[in-house]
């Protein structure tokens, strides 16, 4: 009896892998930005699901705040790096430019916790032409004090986010061809 249950549940787990295969994604081809294009730049940001059912026009207000404080981040990067595309931030609601690049952020945590740290985790993801290309996951942490004044942590959370936004890029800047490509 033992043994049907056994063959029972490695039946299942293999019809499982087969049906998951065949339904898995293809590789899609590596996606290369031309400088003469316009980059649009989708943000993603919840502030906190409790307060989404809870109050949802403090949980609006945070996700203002983290819009604007993003784009002020994001401004800070593209000076400093450079960066050779025009930029547009773009609302993730609203439909995007079609035939045009479209860089995916998403803010997974970018806020203090516990240990009183300021942590700023994001993850971003290429797309263009109907293709994905994942760049990856950014993390950058900075410390706070306890009677840290509301200024002093919002350019703390725009350091952190300036941060992690800048590892983005060096990834970022793999998807321009080299001259001779």
């Amino acid at each position: 009896m033992e043994m049907s249950k056994f063959r029972g549940t490695v039946l299942v787990v293999l019809v499982f892998a087969v049906v998951s295969g065949a339904w898995a994604k293809r590789d899609d081809p590596f996606i290369f930005l031309n400088e003469e294009e316009l980059l649009q730049v989708s943000f993603y940001y919840n502030a906190n699901v409790d307060l989404n059912f809870s109050a949802p026009s403090i949980a609006d207000a945070m996700e203002q705040t983290a819009r604007e404080e993003f784009a002020e981040a994001l401004a800070v990067v593209l000076e400093r790096t450079g960066f050779p595309m025009a930029v547009e931030i773009v609302d993730p609601l609203d439909r995007v430019e079609k035939g045009l690049p479209v860089l995916e952020i998403y803010a997974v945590r970018w806020e203090r916790d516990r240990m009183n740290t300021l942590e700023a985790v994001i993850r971003a993801r290429l797309k263009a032409d109907g293709y994905r290309n994942k760049l990856g996951s950014f993390r950058s942490r900075g410390s706070l004090t306890t009677l840290s004044s509301q200024e002093f942590e919002r350019r703390a959370r725009i350091e952190a986010m300036t941060k992690a936004l800048t590892e983005m890029m060096y990834e970022l800047n793999r998807h321009f061809k080299l001259p001779g490509e």
